[in-house]
């Protein structure tokens, strides 16, 4: 005859042993994704930004048979995007193209942002970046870097030059080339770099940092000169024009994008993440892809080489904004 007690006890073991088994050892556990991947572009539709997330999504429905929804949120500078993104659920589903200037420049410029990238973010991936042109008009008499550096110190009253935006990399790329050669130029900030580049053209500013990409058609056209780019190597596109770094050493203008997921998003699923994500950058489609769109395109990274790219973006960046004391009142 059993006894009962400890029929009781055997049976409330078995319990608690069922309890912990079944939903982790006894079952398949829930594979992720099991619903679509959202990824969050904070610009407009139809951009290289735009494209390239485009591109990604694909690959990752190609390759790995999820589903990947690509999500457009402009406004304010990508701020508005980031913000969102950091006050939501932190459960793989909501990936974000995070602009440099997203995560490096915008806390280092403005005094309140509704997210910080320490504290909210852990960037996976940089998936590509794409170097700075310094374009002036055809009929600039500097035909060369240095010619135009002589020739804004000479002018009186200093330069205008524009940019998508206070903040943005083109924004902070004219302050450093700025620095670089030593001459003064009032900012003025425009919605999209299309104005600021039609206002180079018709005579209204004196240059800008242009992406390949919108000076392009320009350049060939003869309307407007590329002095330099701003990149630590010569583009292939543009073999003849120097980089700013063979005039001065060092400089280096770049924007660049990553792929970011809520920091407290559970380990497991960012590690699947970032695996499905280099695996796409790898591939030979996603390399001609991000070349036909303009953008240099990145190799995949370790965790540790992606927080170095972004320990040397921060010391490069905040070393030009202290010396030039540059802030945002917003």
């Amino acid at each position: 005859m059993f006894d009962k007690k400890f029929l009781v006890r055997a049976l409330g073991l078995l319990g608690v042993v069922l309890a912990n088994c079944f939903p982790v050892s006894c079952f398949a556990q829930v594979v992720f994704p099991d619903r679509p991947l959202r990824i969050v572009v904070p610009f407009a539709p139809g951009g290289s930004t735009d494209q390239m997330a485009r591109l990604l999504a694909q690959l990752l429905i190609k390759q790995e048979g999820i589903q990947a929804i690509v999500e457009n949120r402009p406004g304010a500078n990508t701020i508005l995007a980031a913000g969102q993104i950091a006050r939501g659920a932190s459960d793989g589903y909501n990936l974000f193209i995070a602009a440099g200037s997203t995560v490096v420049l915008s806390p280092l410029l403005y005094k309140k942002l509704p997210f910080d990238p320490a504290k909210d973010f852990n960037m996976l991936s940089v998936l590509g970046e794409f170097p700075l042109i310094a374009v002036v008009r055809s009929d600039n008499p500097a035909k060369t870097l240095p010619e135009f550096f002589a020739y804004a110190k000479a002018k009186p009253g200093g330069l205008n030059f524009g940019s998508p935006g206070t903040g943005s990399t083109l924004h902070m790329g004219g302050e450093m080339l700025k620095q670089e050669g030593g001459f003064n130029a009032t900012h003025a900030a425009y919605k999209i770099s299309a104005q600021a580049l039609m206002d180079v053209l018709g005579g209204q500013l004196d240059f800008m940092m242009a992406d390949y990409s919108m000076a392009v058609g320009e350049l060939a056209n003869g309307r407007l000169r590329a002095l330099a780019v701003t990149s630590d190597q010569r583009l292939a596109a543009l073999p003849d024009i120097p980089t700013v770094a063979e005039f001065s050493p060092g400089f280096r203008a770049i924007v660049w994008y990553g792929l970011v997921v809520q920091k407290d998003t559970p380990e497991p699923i960012a590690t699947k993440i970032k695996a499905m994500t280099d695996k796409a950058l790898a591939t030979r489609e996603y390399q001609d892809g991000m070349v036909k769109i303009g953008f240099v395109p990145s190799p995949p990274m370790s965790h540790v080489e992606v927080q170095q790219y972004l320990a040397a973006e921060n010391e490069r960046w905040g070393k030009l904004i202290r010396a030039r004391n540059i802030k945002i009142e917003e």
